[in-house]
């Protein structure tokens, strides 16, 4: 199953967890309070049991995954492939719960030369901004290309409840991420 590409384009997502929320399925963990960590699991299953993959490629093993899921700018991603089950065991030995593979843009095919987006999470107060930029450039012969993705969110504190306790920490992720390709005969 594939995740709708609304999603990837809608702004107001600031991380992974946030375009995955509602799929079947998958679930988002946090593992740390203080400084948000994230894991995702599929089918119940903890977080090791569960493979993301880039590109057909492991992100991390059972016992990297604790961090680095959030660091994955947004604007980089094509599509997202959701396989639940061990029948994902087919694509990675490691995924008994189910694999996550994310799918980022060809340099070979990349559509537009820049690309900026701005979003706010939070209407009322503005307390949650997201900013993601993409640029790039592909020859005209398509022979090689490369592009850069980038992202900017950022959290603010909230006390709802106004008793001087955060019901959610203020959080800041930055992350950059570049592909190149060169097309060799």
């Amino acid at each position: 199953e594939n995740v709708a590409r609304v999603k990837l384009s809608d702004n107001s997502n600031q991380n992974l967890t946030d375009v995955l929320q509602d799929q079947v399925g998958v679930e988002a963990q946090t593992y740390c309070a203080n400084c948000g960590a994230k894991r995702l699991t599929i089918n119940g299953l903890k977080g090791e049991h569960t493979s993301i993959l880039v590109d057909g490629l492991p992100l991390h093993s059972a016992v990297s995954s604790f961090y680095g899921v959030e660091n994955i700018p947004i604007t980089s991603l094509k599509d997202i492939q959701v396989m639940r089950g061990t029948g994902a065991s087919l694509t990675n030995p490691e995924a008994i719960g189910g694999t996550l593979n994310l799918i980022t843009h060809d340099p070979l095919n990349f559509e537009s030369t820049l690309g900026l987006l701005y979003g706010v999470n939070d209407e009322l107060e503005g307390k949650s901004n997201n900013a993601q930029f993409m640029a790039g450039y592909t020859s005209e012969e398509r022979k090689w290309g490369f592009y850069v993705a980038g992202q900017m969110a950022r959290t603010d504190t909230w006390d709802i409840d106004q008793n001087n306790v955060s019901e959610i920490p203020q959080r800041e992720m930055k992350n950059i991420m570049s592909k190149a390709r060169l097309l060799y005969k």
